[in-house]
């Protein structure tokens, strides 16, 4: 049902019901961005529920989509997603991806649907744990801050991050987070410009 309208999804129940009975076995809802659930509209009859997750934006859509600002990271999102889709019965969800850009929504998502973890910040942990290596709390509260990258402050976001990584593994996905930051620092620099260069 993605992009689908409330009209589209009456029309495509009414039709299945009647030119396709039982052959619809589940239908993903689209979520909207920056949505956490889905809006309730009519399935054909046996149909189960499920969710399209975007995993390839951070906390909002804003300038965090798709990679362009290095990983997405949306914890409080997704928890509140699954969350809902939990809340809701859902069969389950798809997750939109659209490369590695997603990985630590990746693990979000898988953790949090499996109910592996109970919330995010475990989450968050586990995954310093495994692949940053690092004092986990600190790493979760630093990914956490950077699901709304456009609201960092670079300053503290710089310290924090060089204070993390002293005790940190190489990886490339420290090496992508490490070009993160890049990119806000950049950005900030850029936009403190009351001039066009």
């Amino acid at each position: 049902g993605w992009w689908w309208t409330d009209e589209d999804h009456e029309e495509f129940a009414r039709w299945a019901d009647r030119e396709a009975l039982g052959f619809f076995t589940a239908l993903a809802h689209h979520l909207p961005y920056g949505e956490t659930s889905y809006k309730k509209r009519p399935v054909p009859a046996g149909c189960r529920e499920r969710a399209f997750i975007n995993i390839g934006y951070g906390e909002t859509r804003g300038i965090d989509v798709y990679g362009h600002y290095g990983p997405t990271i949306g914890p409080s999102r997704l928890e509140k997603t699954v969350a809902f889709l939990v809340q809701q019965q859902a069969d389950g969800f798809l997750a939109y991806s659209e490369g590695l850009c997603d990985d630590v929504n990746k693990v979000l998502v898988a953790g949090l649907g499996a109910k592996s973890y109970e919330t995010s910040d475990e989450l968050l942990r586990a995954y310093a744990a495994r692949y940053l290596g690092g004092v986990e709390a600190a790493w979760s509260a630093w990914l956490s801050r950077m699901g709304r990258v456009d609201t960092v402050d670079p300053v503290e976001a710089r310290s924090r991050f060089d204070e993390i990584t002293t005790s940190s593994r190489p990886s490339w996905r420290l090496r992508a987070l490490a070009e993160k930051l890049n990119m806000r620092e950049s950005d900030a620099a850029v936009r403190s410009e009351t001039t066009w260069n």
